[in-house]
């Protein structure tokens, strides 16, 4: 039985790529019926994204029907799908009467796709008036730019992200990981719920206006990087903090450590592992504001010492020690690490006909919860899996009706 805290929330996910699906995760993973509407025979983009897994195992070209992306065993766990061509007067015949039962709808269409197809929000509250519709887009729904694609690079760039981002005397550069589309992902997810609450006070649905470029800007201009201009100070600093000191990465004879001394007991407890206790009481160093000034000198006593360190010796000195420090891992020792495995945060990743994958893992629900599973369940499903379940259950369509429906090309 579902006792997850969305279990009642049914949602109609016409997302693709990154930033809805990865929202879509986390909300089945909350418990709600999060149904993928996919175009016919080639579902989502993300369906056919190498690398594929299947009978002959990763491949970077689909060789077998059960060949699925790597991305969509990940990011359609706990969720079902169906086929449905929303292009056709029956397939959005069926897509209304959907919507007429869930209690979400969620897009990311470019800009007046949804109002040329009359699925509009203005149109899906004609049969359901409580029913909230989430947008993502790159600029949002309002504005000179509503009509601009945006991927996530793009998104990067034009909300300072990319101009914050990286070494002085080095380009701007991006995230290594998707943020661009993974954080307008997780402001979905902030945003559904917070309608499904007061849905559940008025009775009232909503439009959600989500711009990727919104998104970004809000954790950019958190930091006061303008104030810090006006000051001289540069918005790109590697891994350094422009306040703080030392707060930087350090290279040791096997790899890379970070650390942050930011108190004066963390620095004094710093310089003592290192074995620089002489500079203890020197007044150069007595302040936060004194050290920023003088971050290139500390920083290169630590790394004096970090290079006679391996990185997991370097770090377990300086926890012993009380300074904040972590070693940069590998992808292959985000495997391995014990404390991720005890937070169930690298898990095994099941094909919904093939079961367990020998090689290949995705990430565990990082919320956890006392009181309900926190785990992602269910494998992801093919294609037009649960074709039968939704149209013949929920919709009470008979077999000949079904029949006639593919035939006609719409499911």
């Amino acid at each position: 039985m579902n006792t997850r805290p969305l279990r009642d929330v049914r949602i109609l996910d016409l997302t693709d790529y990154f930033a809805g699906p990865f929202g879509t995760m986390i909300l089945s993973g909350l418990g709600s019926e999060v149904i993928q509407v996919e175009r016919r025979e080639i579902g989502n983009t993300m369906r056919n994204n190498p690398p594929l897994i299947g009978t002959h195992g990763l491949c970077m070209k689909k060789k077998s029907a059960e060949d699925m992306s790597l991305i969509s065993l990940k990011r359609g766990r706990n969720k079902k799908s169906i086929t449905l061509d929303i292009r056709t007067p029956k397939g959005k015949a069926l897509f209304l009467d959907l919507v007429k039962i869930s209690d979400v709808v969620i897009e990311n269409f470019s800009y007046g796709v949804m109002d040329r197809l009359n699925l509009s929000y203005e149109d899906l509250i004609k049969v359901n008036e409580s029913i909230i519709y989430c947008s993502i887009s790159g600029f949002g729904r309002k504005g000179p730019n509503k009509k601009r694609v945006a991927y996530d690079i793009v998104a990067q760039a034009m909300s300072g992200f990319m101009e914050v981002t990286g070494f002085p005397d080095s380009p701007p550069l991006k995230a290594g990981i998707m943020i661009g589309d993974a954080i307008p992902g997780l402001f979905s997810v902030i945003g559904i719920i917070s309608a499904i609450y007061q849905k559940n006070q008025t009775g009232q649905g909503q439009k959600i206006d989500i711009s990727m470029q919104d998104c970004l800007l809000s954790l950019v201009y958190d930091e006061g990087f303008d104030a810090l201009k006006q000051l001289g100070i540069p918005a790109r600093v590697g891994n350094r903090n422009q306040r703080l000191a030392p707060y930087n990465s350090f290279e040791a004879k096997d790899g890379y450590f970070v650390l942050g001394a930011v108190s004066n007991e963390q620095f004094e407890n710093l310089l003592r592992t290192i074995e620089r206790d002489e500079l203890i009481s020197d007044p150069h160093y007595d302040s936060v504001y004194k050290r920023a000034e003088r971050v290139d000198e500390i920083d290169e006593l630590i790394s004096q010492w970090a290079r006679t360190k391996t990185k997991l010796d370097a770090v377990e000195a300086l926890l012993n020690n009380h300074v904040p420090a972590g070693p940069v891992l590998a992808i292959d020792e985000l495997i391995e690490d014990p404390h991720l495995s005890a937070h169930k945060m690298v898990v095994d990743l099941v094909h919904p006909t093939l079961g367990v994958l020998e090689g290949v893992n995705g990430p565990g629900f990082p919320i956890k919860f006392s009181g309900c599973p926190d785990d992602y369940d269910q494998a992801a499903p093919m294609l037009g899996q649960n074709n039968q379940e939704v149209y013949g259950k929920l919709l009470g369509l008979n077999e000949e009706t079904l029949y006639k429906l593919k035939e006609d090309k719409i499911i």
